[in-house]
């Protein structure tokens, strides 16, 4: 192992160790990074004075790169393809759910009453289900926030203007944050399979940075991405023709 190498261990296992992976943000685990450690690439910080080493895992070539937005400055991307974009209706998965405490609307909790009752079903159903249990409860609001937080919830709804319409029946409150962290941890009580992984992405959508959900199967490299509640964005599983507008950390199908 040349002096490069043990460098780039050296940076892995220090990056490694300020990871704190939650259901809430991945199922993702410690040892699935250690398992699927593909490769590395160096780059000169700004001033040129250090080394920085951009880490990848399952999959060891791409044209679009997600960070694992872990909390901390961590460099670790999943590399993949864009034209692998979006599963196929036919694909169907196993599941084990387990009920979760969620303070859903009648609707809501209608679609996933039946989703506790399944064990194979269509993965784009179940991804789409996760987003719509979520968003079709929650009323968009940055009521509890304070700071800019609060003041980018009020400028959301400003520039969503009438095209943000309450139904009336929402049950619970929140951003797309909250209600990400809502939608992953639903997809976390499913019990998916170990090839189904999920991890937060956070894109700007000028003028703010949003919450999604990357979705990728690490066998076949197909992925697909799930909005979390947005007063402008109104999909929850997000379709190939959609996708360009889910902001900067996510590609243009068509170029």
């Amino acid at each position: 192992m040349t002096l490069e190498d043990e460098a780039a261990k050296a940076d892995f296992e220090e990056s490694l160790r300020r990871v704190r992976p939650s259901t809430e943000k991945t199922n993702i685990s410690l040892e699935d990074f250690r398992k699927s450690y593909k490769k590395y690439e160096i780059k000169c910080s700004q001033t040129g004075q250090s080394k920085i080493y951009n880490h990848f895992f399952f999959f060891d070539n791409g044209n679009c790169y997600f960070n694992f937005n872990s909390g901390a400055v961590v460099l670790f991307y999943i590399p993949l393809f864009k034209e692998r974009y979006g599963f196929s209706d036919d694909l169907s998965i196993r599941i084990k759910p387990k009920e979760s405490d969620l303070k859903l609307n009648e609707e809501s909790r209608e679609v996933y009453a039946g989703i506790l009752k399944m064990r194979n079903v269509p993965l784009n159903f179940i991804l789409n289900s996760a987003g719509y249990i979520i968003d079709n409860s929650m009323l968009f609001s940055p009521e509890g926030t304070s700071g800019s937080e609060f003041e980018n919830g009020k400028r959301a709804l400003e520039i969503a203007g009438e095209r943000y319409k309450p139904s009336g029946k929402e049950t619970m409150t929140g951003m797309c944050a909250k209600s990400g962290d809502f939608i992953r941890g639903l997809l976390n009580s499913f019990n998916l399979p170990e090839n189904i992984k999920y991890m937060a992405v956070s894109s700007r959508i000028d003028p703010f940075f949003h919450d999604t959900t990357l979705v990728f199967d690490i066998n076949t490299g197909v992925w697909a991405a799930i909005n979390s509640k947005s007063p402008r964005i109104p999909y929850n599983l997000v379709s190939k023709e959609n996708l360009k507008k889910m902001g900067e950390s996510y590609p243009n199908l068509n170029e």
